[in-house]
C-alpha cells in the first residue's frame, strides 16, 4: 500500500500481510481455487492450522472473537475448495461448539 502526499511529494509504503485466502492456497500448494469449489476439492488443512491462522489474523479481521474468526476462515476454505481434516467446512461451522474451541 503506497500513500502519496501531493503537496510535499512524500510517500509512505506499508507492507500488507497476505490475505487469509492466499495463505490457505499457499498451504495446499495451489495458485487459485477451482471453478467449482463445492464439488472439486483441491486440498486439506488441519483444524489446528485454521485456529493458528485465526489467532494470527484476528487483529486484521472485523471481529474480536476467535470463534467468529475461525468460522470466517472456514467459510473461506469452503469458497476456495479446501477441506478441513477431510470434512466440508460447512459441516464444521455447524458443529463448531462441539470442537472445544474457547474464546480468547
Amino acid at each position: 500500500l503506497v500513500g502519496i502526499d501531493l503537496e510535499t511529494k512524500e510517500f509512505t509504503v506499508e507492507v500488507v500481510p497476505p490475505s487469509v485466502s492466499a495463505l490457505l492456497l499457499r498451504s495446499v500448494k495451489a495458485e487459485k481455487g477451482p471453478a467449482t469449489p463445492h464439488t472439486q476439492k483441491m486440498g486439506d488443512v488441519s483444524m489446528d492450522f485454521i485456529k493458528e491462522l485465526a489467532r494470527d489474523k484476528l487483529s486484521n479481521m472485523n471481529t474480536h472473537s476467535l470463534v467468529a474468526a475461525v468460522k470466517s476462515i472456514l467459510g473461506t476454505c469452503r469458497s476456495i475448495g479446501i477441506t478441513v481434516q477431510g470434512k466440508d467446512p460447512k459441516e464444521l461451522i455447524a458443529n463448531l461448539d462441539k470442537l472445544g474451541l474457547v474464546e480468547v
